[in-house]
């Protein structure tokens, strides 16, 4: 049921950003856990193109802050422990920033998903 509920979310338009926490816990295992999921809603991720708008709105990247990122219908898919970041447990000021301004991105691209639906 909850997993019918997630894929009508997706389909309908909305964003779902999925990260498992690398600091704290099993990460990898999280991973693993999460890719398992997204396949059984049959959602497929690749690698963030270069000139995707995740990297250039709001603010301009050359590559994700942290980590990898990979996108599915639907999903951006992180291992860049940016939820650690948001809460400001990063190793300088200037990663927590780029984190937040990352998220800036996140939101903006799954505004910008969830329109082009409606």
């Amino acid at each position: 049921e909850e997993m019918e509920g997630l894929y009508a979310y997706i389909q309908g338009g909305g964003t779902v950003f999925v990260e498992g926490c690398h600091r704290v816990g099993d990460g990898a295992q999280a991973d693993e856990s999460f890719r398992g999921l997204l396949s059984d809603l049959g959602i497929r991720l690749d690698d963030l193109p270069a000139d995707h708008r995740l990297l250039k709105e709001p603010y301009l990247f050359p590559a994700p802050p942290q980590g990898e990122v990979q996108l599915g219908e639907g999903v951006i898919f992180s291992s860049g422990d940016y939820g650690c970041l948001w809460q400001g447990l990063g190793e300088s000021r200037e990663a927590v920033r780029a984190a937040v301004e990352w998220g800036v991105n996140l939101v903006a691209y799954a505004i910008e998903r969830r329109e082009k639906r409606r």
